[in-house]
């Protein structure tokens, strides 16, 4: 779930909750002591205290600050690719590992789409192995021997 669709539920819940709870703007007075609720039927004794001031429920105060506080910063809008890149960027959300992504795009998908960068490490690769190749025989050319004879198949090599 979004933010916004729990913010949407938040407000949702908020106005149901003010329509159905009666704050006693209308009263009467029911003789000498009493003062009576026109709407919800409560009443209250002029010698216990009397009718109480409004105040919102601490509950509707709470709500009203994480609403606004949403409408002042919403957050990143998360169906945007482009805002979910620039957000992982900053860090501010996290990167997917690469078991996710591949969850997500399938294994064929990223293959196709890292053609080019696997046929480049290839060829990468293999030059690094032909560099290789000629280092080995440049240092045999120097010490002595040829290039057939590895450390691996001599057992007095360091």
């Amino acid at each position: 779930m979004t933010d916004k669709a729990l913010a949407d539920a938040l407000r949702g819940l908020l106005d149901r909750d003010m329509r159905k709870t009666c704050q006693h703007d209308n009263t009467h007075r029911g003789g000498f002591l009493w003062e009576i609720c026109d709407e919800c039927g409560a009443q209250w004794a002029d010698d216990e205290g009397g009718k109480q001031e409004w105040a919102d429920p601490h509950e509707w105060v709470t709500a009203r600050a994480a609403l606004a506080a949403y409408d002042a910063d919403p957050g990143p809008d998360l169906s945007d690719p482009n805002t979910v890149y620039l957000n992982m960027l900053r860090g501010t959300i996290a990167k997917p590992t690469l078991e996710q992504i591949i969850h997500i795009y399938g294994i064929d998908a990223l293959c196709k789409a890292l053609a080019p960068q696997i046929f480049a490490l290839r060829l990468f690769a293999a030059k690094l192995l032909s560099m290789a190749d000629d280092a080995e025989k440049q240092m045999f050319a120097v010490i002595g021997g040829d290039a057939t004879t590895s450390f691996d198949d001599n057992d007095d090599a360091p």
